[in-house]
């Protein structure tokens, strides 16, 4: 694999190989540096290769090359929801506390109702060790958010976008029903569509399935608020 990417420096699955060996064996540093050197050829990159290697490296606990991965994925397309729950998990595990605090900052502000990504903000805080804020996020993840959002898909092609998801209420009552605005993002994280989709009532421990559509060129990414 070392030779692979003498011959062909920008083969982003053979570096993720290489990276994934090297972690095995123990050598972290060394595996982050396979990525240190793909970036010198990030104008040649996809970032979706990018976020593919990343979420193999950081599922196989070789951390530091997974985080490098999707921050080189991220420079490309900063808002990807996928990569930047891989980067804060990372650096979660690396126990890097304000490169997994900023990290989580920037998952929620793109995916503020998901359970999971709000237990990863409370781990980041814990890192911090800052108590008061630690427990203001697993409150919020454990009690006070009634329903959480999960986005299982998102597809853009022909200058359309689909987004798809479900609220999941786990209260062992009917929740409140809310609005969420969609707002469709390109590359630099301007706004290139916006949506609204209303979420009833759903019964306890019960979900809503939901879908959103857009037409603009240059989408790649999204961010919702609640209301």
């Amino acid at each position: 694999y070392e030779a692979l990417l003498t011959a062909y420096p920008t083969a982003v699955d053979g570096a993720a190989t290489l990276a994934t060996l090297l972690g095995q064996l123990g050598r972290p540093r060394e595996a982050a540096a396979v990525f240190e050197r793909l970036g010198q050829h990030a104008g040649q990159l996809e970032a979706a290769d990018l976020f593919e290697a990343g979420h193999r490296l950081v599922g196989a606990n070789a951390y530091l090359a997974g985080a490098r991965a999707c921050a080189l994925g991220l420079e490309k397309n900063p808002f990807h929801r996928d990569a930047l729950f891989d980067l804060t998990s990372a650096y979660v595990q690396l126990r890097d506390s304000a490169k997994a605090l900023a990290a989580a900052r920037r998952l929620l502000d793109v995916d503020p109702l998901n359970r999971t990504a709000i237990r990863l903000m409370a781990a980041a805080w814990e890192l911090e060790r800052v108590p008061d804020s630690t427990l203001e996020y697993l409150r919020r993840a454990d009690s006070s958010l009634v329903v959480d959002v999960s986005i299982a898909t998102f597809v853009t092609e022909g200058g359309q976008a689909v987004l798809g998801g479900a609220a999941n209420n786990a209260a062992a009552s009917p929740s409140t029903p809310f609005r969420l605005t969609v707002e469709f993002l390109d590359a630099a994280g301007q706004v290139r569509a916006t949506q609204t989709v209303d979420i009833p009532s759903i019964t306890a421990n019960n979900s809503h399935p939901f879908e959103v559509r857009a037409t603009a060129e240059r989408i790649h990414g999204w961010r919702y608020r609640p209301s």
